[in-house]
């Protein structure tokens, strides 16, 4: 099971699709969510740009999981 999401600077992971009661939209496999985030650029003002959104696995998603780069490090 795959989600798709948008990192956020001030919220960090964030689910973009739920249904009414609030429950993540899930995808079987990787290629049907990368296909659904393909059609959704398709359909924006400038379908060129490069999409915010990416695929997870399911069970690797924490919602306002934040990833905070600090440079190389040299050991």
């Amino acid at each position: 099971m795959y989600v798709i999401v948008v990192d956020t600077i001030c919220d960090g992971w964030q689910a973009l699709e739920k249904d009414e009661h609030g429950n993540l939209i899930l995808y079987a496999t990787e290629e049907e969510a990368n296909k659904e985030i393909m059609d959704n650029n398709k359909s924006r003002e400038e379908p060129d740009e490069e999409p915010e959104e990416f695929v997870v696995p399911y069970r690797d998603y924490i919602e306002g999981r934040k990833t905070i780069y600090i440079g190389e490090q040299n050991d």
